[in-house]
């Protein structure tokens, strides 16, 4: 594993955390744990927040815990829906639902089905993305 500090400004934030979510999507959960640590969560604006929590979920399932993996993305969720961020609220639900279906939890179908209601909340630029992915689900 790379040395790290103390990851603190805006741009090191969003960084750090595509590096987490990559690293995760790999099932590289050490590292990825490791460098989410790392990410001053109390610096970040309430969006890069959202990002964080949600990327932890992705990092927490990955370890096993679906569950855990599963509140943290709800957690996401919610702040979203509070702060009026629809759309990061229903990219989280994608990748809740994804990450449900790859652990074939009881909930995998409904959470595929409510990230399914909410892709007219993506930009429509992108939304095609999501809905290829949620296709390929169950």
């Amino acid at each position: 594993m790379w040395k790290i500090g103390h990851i603190g400004n805006s741009d090191e934030i969003m960084m750090a955390n595509n590096l987490v979510f990559a690293l995760a999507k790999q099932d590289k959960v050490k590292d990825a744990q490791a460098l989410l640590k790392h990410i001053a969560f109390n610096r970040a604006t309430i969006a890069e927040k959202i990002c964080l929590i949600a990327t932890a979920g992705l990092v927490t399932f990955r370890s096993g815990d679906s569950a855990g993996g599963a509140l943290k993305y709800l957690t996401a969720i919610e702040l979203a829906e509070k702060s009026r961020l629809l759309e990061s609220a229903a990219l989280a639900r994608v990748y809740l639902a994804i990450e449900e279906s790859r652990a074939k939890t009881a909930s995998a179908k409904s959470s595929t089905q409510s990230a399914r209601e909410h892709l007219d909340k993506i930009d429509q630029s992108t939304r095609f993305i999501y809905e290829e992915k949620l296709k390929r689900l169950n």
